[in-house]
């Protein structure tokens, strides 16, 4: 007994001794780079404030039937459970995964498809001319995109219902009918160009012997592709991945400006907002926002867990 108690107290002095050699070593770092954490200091003030403040708030307003400046009364799990059972927050989910699947290869593969075909052109000048036309449609707000499409492309008027008339068709509520309108959600932002700028830059960062070898071997355009460019443009590839996760997720705005909350294209997000807006739901809405951040959150996780691993290999 006595032996293990010395070892006990042989221990605890040797995790203190480290614990001050860390603090000396902190104190040293400090005072020789305290011009940076004084030009750092102001961000983690701002994000606390603006980001980690409200996200701990909303975590504790989804135990609390919430009403501002009525009443606040804890409710423990209700509001969880009545989320859950909430139809229009688990019948949007099927939508949520629906946008989630076709954001992300919309996001990926056509703008990495767009990079390698400006890269594929022989000519430097001809390459800067399409990557300048191509970039003028993304100064457009997101907000005017959607009214162009909802308007001059799905309305009444529109596009394709001026391409119907044409072959003696009828017009189509393109957004309103249950049929389409999901679809017509989807096909917004046609070609999808996304972040090919990103890509384009990754892409010339590439070597030329990589090609060259590849190339002398019989490796074909396509394959040069998928085994070459692919795996050097990873870290490009999966920002991409986990922004895109993220805002489709979250983005109601599409869904709101366009269809509104009919069930075809209802998502978790949009029934979160409706729910705050309705003046006594801010529980339930707070919980709602927790469940799709620890949806978000884990794949945050998975993502950079998956390249880390990436890294060492």
């Amino acid at each position: 007994l006595a032996g293990a108690v010395v070892g006990w107290f042989s221990i605890s002095e040797k995790r203190r001794e480290g614990l001050q050699k860390q603090m000396r070593r902190f104190k040293i770092g400090f005072i020789k780079s305290w011009k940076s954490y004084a030009f750092v200091l102001p961000t983690f003030v701002l994000l606390g404030m603006f980001m980690y403040v409200p996200t701990v708030w909303g975590l504790i307003l989804s135990f609390f039937d919430y009403v501002p400046g009525v009443y606040s009364r804890p409710v423990g799990f209700e509001n969880f459970i009545a989320v859950l059972k909430d139809p229009f927050f688990t019948g949007g989910i099927g939508n949520m995964l629906i946008f989630l699947v076709t954001d992300l290869f919309k996001a990926l593969i056509p703008a990495v498809l767009i990079a390698e075909f400006i890269l594929a052109l022989n000519s430097k000048k001809a390459q800067y001319w399409v990557r300048v036309l191509i970039y003028i449609p993304g100064i457009l707000p997101g907000v005017a995109v959607l009214l162009i499409w909802t308007k001059g492309i799905y309305g009444e008027m529109g596009l394709f219902n001026s391409i119907l008339g044409l072959f003696g068709g009828k017009g189509v509520d393109w957004l309103g009918n249950d049929k389409t309108a999901l679809l017509s959600l989807i096909l917004i932002g046609l070609p999808w160009v996304g972040q090919y700028i990103l890509f384009y830059g990754a892409l010339m960062s590439v070597p030329d012997s990589y090609k060259e070898s590849a190339k002398l071997d019989g490796c074909s355009w396509f394959k040069s592709i998928v085994y070459i460019d692919f795996p050097m443009i990873m870290p490009q590839l999966k920002y991409v991945f986990i922004i895109t996760f993220i805002t489709s997720i979250q983005d109601f705005g599409r869904v709101y400006m366009t269809t509104g909350q009919i069930a075809a294209t209802n998502i978790p997000s949009l029934q979160m907002y409706m729910t705050l807006n309705s003046g006594s739901g801010y529980g339930r809405a707070a919980a709602m926002g927790m469940l799709l951040f620890i949806v978000v959150f884990g794949a945050t996780l998975i993502n950079l867990k998956a390249q880390k691993t990436y890294s060492n290999f």
